[in-house]
């Protein structure tokens, strides 16, 4: 299977999207409610300090010990954030210029091209793919992602290709 694909600057800001939710939604959800915890923890320190209760202090440090690292998450996720905007530009000024990339499926291998590569990788090299929203995501072993959706293949393809992984590689839900 041979697909020759264009750059589309709306479909690839919406994989990236994507693929960022994928990485970090699951820590996000759980910084996001566990400061919430740690907040409510120290109020309850505060109050019962305020009312000459020593246990207040045990509260205090509880809730500090879980704020200490959402903000270290946040401070540290907004530098990913701007990195990733950064090279999400790049890429989208560079495949502008050139906006063809070409990809082949075969029995032994997937083969990746375009303007200044030329990528084969063995099916035991490709770790797994996910499915989610209407986009194919599979993932190399040193992590480097591919991202099909359904948007630029034609539902034809797509389907094609999601046959195709799911005979080579595992699913993660």
């Amino acid at each position: 299977m041979k697909l020759e694909l264009l750059f589309d600057e709306s479909v690839y800001r919406r994989q990236m999207e994507l693929l960022y939710k994928l990485a970090y939604e699951r820590q996000t959800t759980y910084f996001k409610n566990s400061h919430f915890v740690g907040f409510a923890l120290l109020f309850l320190g505060v109050l019962a300090v305020v009312g000459k209760a020593n246990i207040g202090y045990s509260f205090m440090f509880f809730g500090m010990f879980v704020l200490v690292p959402y903000y270290y998450f946040y401070f540290k996720q907004n530098r990913i954030k701007r990195k990733f905007e950064e090279e999400r530009l790049a890429i989208i000024s560079l495949y502008k210029e050139n906006p063809k990339v070409t990809y082949k499926f075969n029995d032994v291998d997937f083969k990746y091209s375009d303007y200044t590569s030329n990528l084969i990788f063995s099916w035991d090299e490709l770790l797994t793919f996910i499915e989610l929203e209407e986009n194919i995501f599979f993932f190399t072993k040193n992590s480097e992602p591919f991202i099909f959706g359904k948007a630029e293949l034609g539902e034809t393809n797509y389907n094609k290709l999601l046959k195709l992984l799911e005979s080579k590689l595992k699913t993660v839900n």
